[in-house]
């Protein structure tokens, strides 16, 4: 599944939560279980480490309304921090769910320099 674009990160100075929700793709009742993975790949630029980029997570959580659905443990969460300006990073990411499935999502990310 192809999700819209995440907004720009600034490099360096910010740290970043980005959240993919999977909600409007579970069925009912069905919710994200176990350890989900996300993988950063460099699309645009010269970061040769782009794994390193995440930071924190990725945790199972929850897309608040009114970006995301707000569904409880249907969205995965993870922080992203010390990114190279002028780099587009792909972002991929899985996890298991309550019904065995294992839905992916893919999307992108470009990190700016800072005023």
């Amino acid at each position: 599944m192809r999700v819209p674009q995440f907004s720009p990160v600034a490099a360096i100075v910010e740290a970043q939560t980005l959240t993919i929700d999977f909600g409007p793709r579970l069925p009912d009742g069905v919710i994200l279980v176990g350890t989900p993975h996300v993988v950063l790949t460099t699309l645009d630029g010269t970061d040769s480490a782009p794994q390193t980029r995440v930071v924190s997570g990725p945790i199972i959580g929850t897309a608040p309304q009114p970006q995301g659905t707000g569904l409880a443990n249907c969205a995965v969460l993870f922080q992203v921090a010390n990114c190279v300006a002028g780099t587009t990073y792909g972002v991929s990411c899985y996890c298991s769910t309550s019904a065995s499935d294992i839905p992916e999502a893919d999307t992108s990310f470009l990190c700016y320099t800072p005023d």
